[in-house]
């Protein structure tokens, strides 16, 4: 210090006012003897750069001066680059004689850009950028400083200093090539972005836009919404790819990532609502991109891979889309849906979760909180909004329709010999086939003016009718399989018609109480048009553009319906709707939880619970029912009692009350999939403080998975035991018995976690004491 003091005075003026004595500088500069600054604002999130010469037992590092940044740059390379503390209160020296000094000793006042890019990799790297934050805050990182140490920097801060940083510097090239980077910091426990996220967690600007309706809020976290504090660097962030709004590449790429996270488990209630919201996202941004000049390699560059929901019993799992079909029909009706199996189908089903929520979300229930809320979709766009989006799709991504991969038989044959009124109108039908072969032409070229091979189509057709031989049955049921060859047989339908291909030779099979609607004459339309493909040998989606012009075809009775239809050649006709597809989760509001879903609520005591979840809420001691968080409650809290587990939530949990309870977050419990942890590449913890508890675990020289246990139950019980409610400390000990106990660990982790249990008892015996 006394050298630095003198190296900055009146006294070495002549040391740097001459070019022959400017070597000494230089040579004082390669000389490792300077105390690197005390970083303790930055460590919490990430370790400095450690000097060349480093004394643990002492703290001090040493550096040279060539080496190290000046302190006003730490926040952009302190994980890069040593940082020293130079005098900044100097009498003797101008502005330029300072600046020489610093030149000549090679002191770094301006990083390179590529170091400062470099520290923005070494953050994203750390744990903050887990996704688990989002569900349990790790509280290492609430940390808050203590007396005799500085303040903690905010991580928005730090990120917004480097970028910031780069943008002056105009690295566009290293801006943009933080695309695919975590390091937007957003809130782990909050949708409020008008201030600086107090729980932050670091994400990719493909999971940020700068404006979230509140329909799309359900989609937090994989998607978030911009914090305000980061508008200065607007510029930059559109350069990493920030958005206004949800695309469809934000939507590719959160059920891309919620498809890995869930990959060896399904998805739990909460995350399928998520899932339903985005599907019917997707169908929005398709829609939307349809009106505007985009091509369709475009949209499949955007989407692929494509994952969609698929039930699974009660659960959902994510598959690709091209290994998904759908009911693209009205015969495959939801009841019978719910019976079919797929596991020994080359194929999944792909279907929309039902909404479990929006019944529960009625502006009475907000209304304390002035939330205007609406159903998630309106009704007439719940009604066949499955094969809505499928047909929406590029015919790459598109999964493939029922009628087209599947096949039927009928079984229990019961033949009526009384006819019924569709078998009737075909009957009659069958004898103007010759009007029929004349108008079925020019129809086809009034929807689709581009079909070519149309008279191959309409001979093909006629001919298929006029053998056509028509059984009517009753109780009319068939087995659907998932190949010609009727080897695997996935469920049983109770369709209006069977049209039967046995040997070439077509049965119609038609159920006695079927009539003469425009959905069944449609569906009709689509079974002829799929044979005739098949015996044609062409694609069937080729085909299936003509299913209009066919039933306008299959409509006629008479003479004078057929010259009907030629006065009407310009008159586009429009496909009916079908049938809403029902979901697979019935949830009730305080219904007793199953033992077995029990099983999977965490007892977890740093948890956050977003508005809108299902959880579980223990309505007495060991007694589980399902309630739905409505939002987070604040309290003013005295700075003796400042804590971060002092939150309560109001809750839904009788259908009946709509004005709902304000509980404690310590009788909620978060319904968990049980997704196996993964490390983050470089992730690391550091304390910005040290105390009691941690400087114990640092000695036990255990294994490092149980240190980290011992950690968190010090930390935990440090900061539960700031709880000025006695009722709610027990509560939160017994949820740490139950967590911690050996007999909740899996078999290979048993004996670590009795060590851990063990170590509890005796913290908490400790504190019960007064003990230090």
């Amino acid at each position: 210090d006394v050298l630095i003091q003198y190296l900055f005075s009146e006294k070495a003026k002549e040391w740097y006012n001459s070019s022959d004595n400017a070597y000494y500088l230089s040579e004082i500069g390669d000389i490792c003897f300077v105390q690197v600054a005390s970083l303790h604002a930055f460590s919490w999130i990430k370790a400095p750069c450690q000097p060349p010469h480093r004394f643990p037992h002492l703290d001090i590092g040493l550096t040279k001066l060539n080496e190290a940044v000046v302190f006003d740059c730490a926040s952009l390379v302190w994980t890069i680059k040593p940082v020293v503390k130079l005098p900044s209160n100097i009498q003797d020296l101008d502005d330029d004689e300072y600046k020489t000094v610093l030149t000549r000793l090679g002191v770094i006042t301006s990083p390179d850009t590529n170091d400062v890019y470099q520290n923005i990799i070494n953050i994203s790297k750390t744990g903050l950028s887990k996704f688990e934050l989002f569900s349990t805050y790790n509280p290492e990182y609430t940390e808050k400083a203590k007396d005799g140490t500085p303040s903690q920097a905010h991580l928005s801060d730090v990120i917004i200093d480097n970028i910031s940083y780069l943008q002056k510097c105009e690295a566009e090239t290293l801006i943009k090539q933080l695309h695919d980077t975590p390091c937007i910091p957003v809130s782990a426990e909050t949708t409020n972005t008008l201030f600086k996220p107090r729980k932050p967690v670091l994400v990719k600007a493909m999971e940020v836009v700068n404006h979230l309706s509140s329909e799309d809020e359900i989609l937090i976290p994989y998607i978030n919404q911009k914090p305000y504090c980061l508008s200065e660097i607007d510029f930059s962030l559109r350069i990493m790819g920030v958005c206004d709004n949800i695309g469809l590449r934000h939507i590719q790429h959160m059920l891309q990532k919620m498809q890995q996270h869930f990959k060896k488990t399904p998805l739990g209630p909460n995350e399928a609502q998520t899932i339903r919201r985005a599907v019917l996202k997707l169908g929005e941004c398709i829609a939307a991109t349809t009106a505007v000049e985009r091509t369709v390699e475009d949209t499949v560059q955007d989407l692929s891979p494509l994952f969609l929901p698929s039930p699974d019993g009660n659960n959902w799992h994510l598959i690709n889309s091209t290994d998904l079909v759908f009911a693209d029909s009205t015969r495959y009706k939801s009841k019978d849906l719910k019976q079919f199996d797929f596991v020994q189908a080359p194929y999944f089903l792909f279907q929309i979760p039902l909404d479990t929520r929006h019944k529960y979300t009625t502006h009475q229930m907000f209304r304390s909180q002035h939330l205007d809320i609406t159903p998630s979709v309106p009704a007439s766009y719940e009604r066949d909004m499955t094969r809505d989006i499928c047909l929406k799709l590029p015919k790459q991504l598109r999964p493939k329709g029922m009628s087209l991969v599947c096949y039927e038989k009928v079984v229990d044959l019961n033949v009526d010999t009384s006819d019924s009124s569709l078998s009737l109108h075909l009957h009659k039908l069958k004898t103007l086939l010759s009007h029929l072969n004349i108008l079925l032409p020019h129809l086809i070229k009034c929807y689709v003016p581009s079909c070519k091979h149309i008279a191959d189509f309409v001979s093909s057709l006629v001919k298929l009718l006029d053998n056509l031989k028509i059984v009517v049955a009753t109780d009319l049921r068939a087995n659907v399989y998932s190949n010609a060859q009727l080897m695997v047989r996935i469920g049983t339908i109770r369709p209006n018609f069977v049209l039967q291909n046995e040997n070439n030779v077509y049965t119609l099979y038609v159920a006695k109480l079927a009539t003469v609607s425009f959905t069944i004459m449609t569906e009709l339309s689509q079974s002829l048009c799929i044979e005739v493909a098949r015996n044609l040998q062409v694609e069937e989606t080729k085909c299936l553009r003509l299913i209009p012009a066919v039933r306008d075809c299959l409509q006629i009775q008479c003479r004078e319906d057929a010259q009907s239809l030629c006065e009407q050649f310009q008159v586009e006709l429009q496909i009916e709707d079908g049938m809403a597809e029902e979901g697979q989760y019935n949830l009730r509001l305080g219904e007793p939880i199953p033992d077995e879903i029990q099983e999977r609520l965490d007892r977890d005591i740093n948890h956050i619970f977003r508005p809108q979840e299902w959880v579980g809420f223990e309505i007495s001691e060991q007694d589980f029912v399902w309630a739905i968080v409505l939002y987070p409650v604040q309290e003013d809290v005295t700075e003796e009692t400042t804590s971060d587990l002092i939150t309560k939530y109001k809750i839904l949990f009788n259908e009946h009350d709509h004005e709902g309870k304000v509980v404690s977050w310590l009788d909620l419990y978060k319904f968990i999939s049980n997704v196996p942890e993964e490390e983050a590449e470089g992730q690391e913890l550091v304390l910005a403080v040290e105390n009691n508890s941690s400087a114990l675990v640092r000695q036990a020289g255990d294994s490092i998975r149980l240190t980290e246990l011992k950690r968190k139950i010090c930390r935990e019980l440090e900061l539960l035991w700031k709880l000025p409610n006695e009722e709610e400390k027990k509560k939160a000990i017994r949820r740490m018995y139950i967590k911690y106990h050996p007999d909740k660990a899996k078999p290979t982790e048993k004996n670590l976690y009795e060590d851990a249990f063990k170590f509890m008892l005796r913290q908490i015996d400790r504190l019960e004491n007064g003990l230090p």
